[in-house]
């Protein structure tokens, strides 16, 4: 991807194309597996809900008959600032050197640009993703409010599961020996059985029903499976666990399983007009502040569930 920064005065060059891909080409939002819900600058809702007994035997004046039940559950978005100093100076005895050659006319160089912003494209991906999925989970690497101090984030998909599964307890499993961990390819294929053992009867046989695991956990389920037959190998990697698909989330912990339907969860990205994301430099050497300019921009991004539709599989003791 080419990038062409034009900087002599100090308005705003933005670089949102390649900032926006960022969060939009994470696999949570590319597998198009999720509900993707527009937000505002705090909140997003879901609505969901159930029919029941609605339909009855023809009559010529039918009686009032079922159940229709409806809710809207609101989760908070997580809202995210970077700013950063770059100075002109420290380009002074680089290749880039010549963007700062003119000392009434310096700039950031636009392939030092282009490469600063891939860099912190990967940055916001990961951390994005890790939030979605471990926000506030409890769980050894989930990102923790106050790590480092002064950080929040999101309740993650770990998080909001486990607490709507306060109502449906039988369905999370929590593994208390610390060596006992779906990375081991020893264990992995017990750990996968007793998590789709509880799965709801009435979802045992829904095609949506969706084993999420960690890239480490799936190849060590690739491991386990290598005491086989070759040719009982899968041949792609749309990868089964007896009956069910297996989605792999580059930044889920390790030590948590989730099994659900990927429609009743949604993730969100704030948006404001038509700019999903920013991702600025403002030069400062024209607003009298210095030999310099800040890179900065503003985000935000949330996670939320339907249902009591899941299984959970955690050990808190690793």
């Amino acid at each position: 991807m080419a990038l062409t920064i034009t900087q002599t005065t100090a308005t705003i060059e933005r670089v949102a194309e390649i900032f926006s891909n960022a969060i939009l080409s994470s696999e949570t939002i590319e597998s198009n597996m999720f509900q993707y819900i527009r937000a505002s600058r705090d909140t997003f809702s879901m609505n969901f809900g159930s029919t029941s007994a609605l339909v009855q035997d023809y009559s010529d004046d039918p009686s009032l008959s079922g159940t229709i039940t409806a809710a809207d559950a609101e989760f908070t978005i997580g809202k995210r600032s970077i700013k950063f100093k770059i100075d002109y100076d420290e380009f002074k005895n680089t290749i880039w050197k010549d963007a700062v050659a003119d000392l009434k006319n310096q700039k950031l160089p636009p392939k030092f640009l282009t490469w600063l912003a891939g860099e912190i494209t990967k940055e916001v991906n990961s951390e994005t993703e890790a939030d979605w999925w471990n926000g506030n989970g409890g769980l050894t690497g989930d990102l923790t409010d106050g790590t480092p101090v002064g950080r929040t984030y999101l309740n993650g998909f770990g998080n909001i599961i486990r607490t709507k599964l306060a109502a449906a307890p039988s369905q999370i499993i929590t593994e208390a020996v610390a060596a006992t961990v779906p990375s081991d390819s020893t264990k992995v294929q017990a750990i996968l059985l007793a998590a789709t053992a509880v799965i709801p009867t009435a979802l045992v046989a829904s095609p949506d029903m969706t084993i999420f695991v960690a890239p480490s956990v799936e190849q060590a389920y690739w491991e386990s499976l290598s005491t086989t037959l070759a040719t009982n190998l899968p041949q792609t990697d749309s990868l089964m666990f007896n009956r069910y698909k297996i989605k792999v989330i580059p930044n889920l912990n390790p030590l948590r399983i989730i099994i659900g339907k990927s429609q009743n969860m949604g993730v969100a990205v704030s948006v404001n007009g038509n700019d999903l994301l920013d991702l600025n430099v403002v030069d400062q050497y024209a607003l009298g502040n210095g030999n310099r300019a800040f890179l900065t921009a503003n985000y935000g991004y949330g996670a939320g569930i339907q249902t009591t539709d899941f299984v959970l599989w955690e050990n808190t003791a690793a």
